[in-house]
């Protein structure tokens, strides 16, 4: 018969959990990220394809950007065609400033050159530890099914220092 498995990974020193999900006989599992109800798509390092040296931390935020091959890609299936503002997540250590850096924005093959630039403060993820800050990245268009979304860091002195905690994509 069907089977559906659920792969629970070592989640030792980390704070975000990730599932495996894989399924044998007559299961359909959907690849890439699908579009929540009311909300979007959440982006992040623990579901991004990694290229280059990226690491991921114990907040599986992805660090370690320092070659112009290091970048993160995903797969994302949208229900309908429409526009979706950006927001980006990037943590630093407490007593940090804000680390203002241009990235490399593309979807379906069209890149743009972004801003990331301090807009607002969240909690902190860890206490005294880890705290994030937004920026707001302005807009894309995604295609009705299958949207390929890349992102790769345009200022070589920022690499050592970005942080990507997560992108949202927020329907308009």
């Amino acid at each position: 018969g069907a089977l559906v498995r659920v792969e629970l990974p070592d989640l030792t020193g980390k704070i975000i959990p990730v599932v495996k999900l894989t399924a044998q006989g007559g299961v359909k599992v959907d690849e890439g990220l699908i579009e929540l109800p009311d909300f979007g798509f959440l982006l992040t390092g623990s579901t991004a394809k990694i290229e280059g040296g990226i690491t991921l931390g114990n907040a599986c935020d992805a660090m370690n950007w320092k070659s112009p091959e290091d970048g993160m890609s995903w797969t994302v299936s949208a229900d309908r065609a429409g526009e979706y503002a950006v927001e980006m997540t990037v943590n630093g250590l407490h007593g940090t400033e804000p680390l203002e850096t241009e990235v490399d924005l593309s979807v379906n093959g069209e890149t743009s050159r972004r801003s990331v630039r301090h807009d607002r403060d969240i909690e902190a993820l860890i206490a005294r530890y880890h705290r994030g800050m937004i920026a707001e990245l302005g807009n894309v268009a995604l295609k009705a099914g299958e949207n390929h979304i890349a992102l790769r860091l345009a200022e070589p002195a920022a690499r050592d220092m970005f942080r990507f905690a997560s992108m949202r994509l927020i329907r308009r």
